[in-house]
């Protein structure tokens, strides 16, 4: 019984974050050194940094 509750505790906290996905993504980007620290991580993957680059220097 404890570990199914333990499942639906998880579950449900999925769920809810899910359902306010943009909601959390915008207040943790809110946050300066948060911010910075993703769009340094986005930026280090090829694919995205070519076509990121690509539509700002057009």
């Amino acid at each position: 019984m404890n570990r199914w509750l333990k499942w639906m505790a998880v579950l449900l906290l999925f769920s809810a974050a899910y359902r306010n996905r943009y909601r959390v993504l915008n207040t943790v980007l809110g946050y300066g050194p948060a911010r910075k620290l993703a769009v340094t991580a986005a930026m280090r993957i090829p694919g995205l940094r070519s076509r990121v680059m690509g539509q700002i220097f057009q």
